[in-house]
């Protein structure tokens, strides 16, 4: 049999779910998809079945309302009150957005090439201006960058 239940208590791999009251608490595993680990949050309705092992259940799906378009996937976690902490949302037109729209990642070895080639053209720059100047009251001082510092080893949310 398959019923809809709510997650009451999720903890090292085994589900307590409410199936049809608060006096039938079932205990049940998940199965989620290779690669995919998560914990439930509480309050959560999940699909619930019957295994072929006496009193075993196993938990095979998760209730979504999803706002998302066609083509559309978005993984995420939230906090125990169903707030999103972090999510990947990847578009139905080719977009991704990882932890918000607001800032975007960059292809570092990219700007960074195009930020030498710039840092070169400033400083070639500064050298002809400084043979238009009289000899010896202007003595320029070459540009350096370093972005070093703006490399994403690792996304955090803000």
């Amino acid at each position: 049999m398959i019923s809809l239940t709510r997650i009451k208590e999720a903890a090292r791999g085994v589900i307590k779910v409410l199936r049809f009251g608060k006096s039938d608490v079932l205990n049940a595993e998940q199965f989620l998809p290779f690669g995919i680990d998560s914990q439930p949050i509480k309050d959560l309705q999940a699909l619930h079945t019957n295994t072929a092992a006496n009193d075993a259940g196993a938990i095979i799906g998760y209730l979504c309302r999803s706002e998302l378009k066609n083509g559309e996937t978005q993984i995420y976690a939230k906090d125990k009150n169903g707030d999103f902490l972090f999510y990947i949302y990847m578009r139905a037109d080719g977009r991704a957005e990882f932890g918000g729209a607001a800032d975007n990642l960059v292809r570092f070895a990219e700007l960074d090439k195009a930020l030498q080639n710039f840092k070169a053209e400033v400083n070639r720059e500064l050298q002809s201006i400084a043979t238009g100047i009289p000899l010896g009251s202007y003595t320029p001082v070459l540009t350096k960058v370093n972005i070093a510092g703006a490399k994403i080893d690792e996304i955090l949310c803000p």
